[in-house]
């Protein structure tokens, strides 16, 4: 978790931090002093999803290959496998809205470098077995960087500073209630009880607060009560073995009902062997 020297309230957490010794020989010692950092953002695309399908994936795969060698780079890259990278900045807003399509992403990587005061995040793209599809080396130009920043400063000074006061009696309870009641949709999902459960562990989580931890916020999915919890534990792990399942490609020749029983039954049973072995 890294914090924002001037802004406390900006925080992230990049995926990895990859280092780069600067020096010719390795022999040297001094080299280690002369080291170039790079903040890492890794994604997986799996079979599923919008964005995050692996078809694609392997399409952008494609696209940054043209663009960093041509056709003839694009063909290598079929034909070898070997993962194509190539340097964007964010002034390219096609090309990077291309290879980046979705908004969240580039708004992440934005982030982490916003967040570590750097100029350049690089964005890593894999599949379900581990393997490299391409990578991407973005630079953001530094008046977007400080513009982002201003945001975000405007978002904590009118929104988000309530949160972070010193005690919880200095915070209005009084306007957090008045907007879980405003609309039928928070009303139906949320009570003021509910809610301040779930303000309470975050101020006990949030890194830099009294309770000293270092550690990012767990997912909220995470945070769960202890029933909720036992049950999870107790029934087995009938949704993961679902969701592996859903990974899998079956082309089924012939798709009738009782085809799709026993190809979903095969499968669950190399889920179960995979696990075992």
């Amino acid at each position: 978790m890294a914090m924002h020297n001037d802004l406390p309230f900006v925080r992230a957490s990049a995926d990895a931090i990859g280092l780069e010794r600067l020096g010719d020989d390795e022999d040297e010692e001094e080299d280690f002093d002369r080291m170039n950092s790079h903040l890492i953002e890794c994604k997986c695309r799996s079979g599923n999803g919008w964005h995050g399908s692996l078809d694609l994936a392997k399409r952008i795969q494609r696209k940054v290959a043209r663009y960093a060698g041509g056709v003839e780079c694009e063909n290598r890259t079929i034909q070898r496998g070997k993962a194509p990278y190539l340097h964007v900045s964010s002034s390219e807003r096609e090309k990077l809205n291309a290879l980046i399509p979705n908004a969240s992403e580039r708004i992440q990587i934005l982030h982490h470098a916003a967040t570590y005061g750097r100029n350049r995040t690089t964005f890593l793209v894999g599949d379900p077995q581990g393997k490299l599809l391409f990578g991407l080396i973005v630079t953001f130009e530094e008046g977007l960087l400080a513009d982002y920043r201003a945001a975000l400063t405007y978002l904590y000074d009118n929104a988000l500073e309530v949160f972070y006061r010193d005690s919880v009696d200095d915070m209005p309870l009084e306007l957090f209630e008045e907007i879980l009641v405003s609309e039928d949709t928070l009303k139906r999902k949320y009570t003021m009880d509910d809610f301040m459960t779930s303000l309470l562990i975050a101020r006990e989580l949030m890194p830099g607060s009294h309770s000293k931890v270092m550690h990012p916020i767990p997912p909220c999915d995470m945070l769960v009560p202890f029933e909720y919890s036992l049950w999870n534990s107790s029934k087995g792990g009938s949704d993961t073995i679902t969701r592996l399942i859903w990974n899998c490609k079956a082309k089924i020749p012939v798709l009738t009902p009782q085809t799709v029983v026993v190809a979903r039954l095969l499968m669950i049973y190399a889920v179960l062997f995979h696990r075992l072995s």
